[in-house]
């Protein structure tokens, strides 16, 4: 048997009989590569191809390292153009046990091995190239599609240094989509789930769309008008010439199929099902076509800072991949801040108020604003499966929404901790009636309090924002209670001493009504118990005899300079004791 000879035809028939350099020196390797760091899409920026890749547009290598310590090779490309189907091929690669971690074997057919050298390497691991020692074909490649010219040129001056005919070299084609998927590409295919890639959503317009894109898609699905603003979550409704069916035949409002168009608007996130299970989830506004047979179609997308990793944790246990050809059922959630979400309390709160060091009580009313901050773990654990239904509205202030209901009896629950938690909380002032002026710091104990007692956000994805209490109504004991600390904040740092020297005033007042000058001298007598620079701390000496005419001067001379009286009123008590 010819076993062999066989096995070098279908090698040379798959790489080409490429052309070997007469250089025959060593490839100069970096002193150590991080094989785990190294994982990930590698997009080639340029290459000297085997003959797959001479008309390669789109072209990324992925590796994923394995259990055993093989590295899984995903190679997609599309052939002459960006249209062009997606192809791929899918080697094996190991670690040679010498090198450091920069010589692999790369295995396309068993038992073949063809070298794969790991050249050079930014410190970053953003950009590297990948030689042979025949000097037949290269790689150059970098994390993002595109690089600047600068780069790109010290890369050709390393390939030519390393002793390549870089006449030779070819600068792949990268379309700007590839740069929309990179990062999420990158999550994917360290994972290794490689076909959970084969159905999803390309997104054809970023950002805000508006009359630009209807004008451009004919048919295309998107959010219902004239919802309330306290919408949830919705079916998607189809818009256009054809009812945005495309080569969707089931007729369903909510149901897309390989090729149908969806609109995202500003605000909102979009979520597909199959069968009662999340096959995609979108948050960036923008187009998007669903394809069920196209690799750069995402199960998840993530946008700018839109998604956060709370998300994804709930996307990795919750993600399903559907079957690719099935037909997808198209659902809006309201990434919105939801207002106008009412409590109240129709009998006395009490708890434990850290200022007052008591307990206190409360009737009181109000609204808050809720946030979806998780939509998979919100649909998943408390939507009810009735509202996943065309033409159904989850609305939380809608009165027949049971769900919503729940809500509002667990956030009256949560009011007597969330004061607790306000009142005790030093940051915020530990005072009570500072709660009507301080929605977000409110907001902020109310949602730590119905997530201690009923967990929304680490369940269902919820969170309260802000608040606005209404009113609040405090029972006698409360109100007497407050009472107190009023008069003792008006006898208290610098107010109390305004709040003394009135008092001062009004009775030398009452005393000049009732008995002249001599009343007078009797309340600067009484004011001798203040000393002059602080009206709150007690003289020490005994007050003189009452008849001294010099103790009465004298009291009156500090009267006059605490500005307690007049000039004349102190010329009247100087002519009195003085008997003139």
């Amino acid at each position: 048997m010819r076993i062999a000879p066989l096995f070098t035809l279908l090698a040379v028939a798959l790489f080409g009989a490429g052309c070997s350099s007469h250089d025959t020196r060593p490839i100069p390797l970096p002193p150590k590569v991080d094989v785990p760091r190294f994982m990930g899409d590698w997009y080639v920026i340029a290459h000297i191809p085997s003959r797959p890749e001479r008309e390669a547009f789109d072209a990324v290598e992925c590796y994923a390292l394995q259990a055993d310590g093989r590295i899984k090779t995903t190679f997609t490309y599309r052939k002459g153009s960006f249209q062009s189907p997606q192809k791929s091929m899918h080697p094996v690669g190991r670690v040679e046990k010498h090198g450091n971690g920069a010589v692999w074997g790369m295995q396309f057919i068993w038992p073949i091995q063809a070298e794969y050298l790991i050249a050079w390497l930014d410190e970053g691991y953003t950009q590297t190239i990948v030689a042979r020692s025949k000097r037949d074909y290269v790689w150059y490649m970098a994390r993002t599609p595109q690089v600047s010219e600068a780069e790109y040129q010290q890369a050709v001056a390393r390939i030519k240094a390393m002793g390549y005919d870089t006449g030779k070299l070819r600068r792949v084609p990268q379309s700007p989509a590839s740069s929309i998927v990179s990062r999420a590409r990158q999550a994917w295919c360290l994972s290794g789930n490689y076909r959970e890639w084969v159905m999803g959503l390309v997104q054809a317009v970023k950002g805000a769309v508006g009359g630009v894109l209807a004008d451009q898609w004919k048919d295309f699905y998107t959010v219902p008008t004239g919802l309330p603003s306290t919408a949830a979550l919705f079916a998607a409704v189809p818009q256009g010439t054809n009812a945005g069916r495309g080569s969707n035949t089931s007729g369903s409002s909510n149901i897309i199929s390989n090729g149908s168009k969806i609109v995202v608007p500003e605000g909102y996130g979009l979520l597909l099902f199959q069968d009662g299970a999340i096959t995609a989830f979108v948050a960036e506004p923008g187009g998007y076509e669903w394809r069920s047979d196209d690799l750069n179609s995402q199960s998840i997308f993530a946008g700018d800072g839109l998604v956060s990793t709370f998300i994804k944790q709930s996307w990795e246990r919750f993600k399903f991949g559907g079957q690719p050809g099935s037909q997808q059922a198209a659902f809006f959630v309201s990434l919105k801040e939801l207002p106008d979400n009412r409590f109240g309390t129709q009998s006395e709160i009490y708890w434990d108020d850290g200022f007052l060091n008591t307990q206190v009580g409360a009737v009181t009313r109000g609204s808050y604003t809720l946030k979806i901050v998780d939509p998979i773990l919100f649909v998943k654990n408390f939507v009810p499966a009735s509202y996943l239904q065309p033409g159904q509205v989850f609305d939380f202030t809608d009165l027949d929404n049971a769900a919503a209901s729940q809500l509002f009896n667990e956030v009256v629950g949560s009011l007597a901790p969330a004061f607790s938690l306000y009142t005790n909380d030093p940051s915020k002032g530990n005072r009570i009636t500072k709660l009507q002026q301080d929605s977000l710091g409110f907001a902020q104990s109310l949602s730590a309090a119905v997530e201690q007692g009923y967990q929304w956000k680490s369940d269902r994805g919820l969170a309260i924002v802000k608040t606005a209490i209404v009113s609040i109504e405090y029972d006698a004991n409360t109100r007497e209670l407050l009472k107190t600390v009023q008069r003792a904040d008006a006898l208290s740092g610098s107010r109390g001493n305004s709040n003394l020297q009135a008092s001062v005033a009004q009775g030398i007042q009452s005393a000049g009504e009732n008995g002249g000058a001599a009343g007078l001298v009797g309340v600067g007598m009484a004011s001798g118990m203040f000393g002059a620079g602080n009206l709150q701390q007690p003289a020490t000496p005994a007050a003189p005899a009452a008849d001294d005419p010099v103790a009465k001067l004298k009291k009156a001379k500090e009267m006059l300079d605490l500005g307690l009286i007049t000039q004349t009123d102190y010329d009247a008590l100087k002519a009195k004791a003085l008997g003139l």
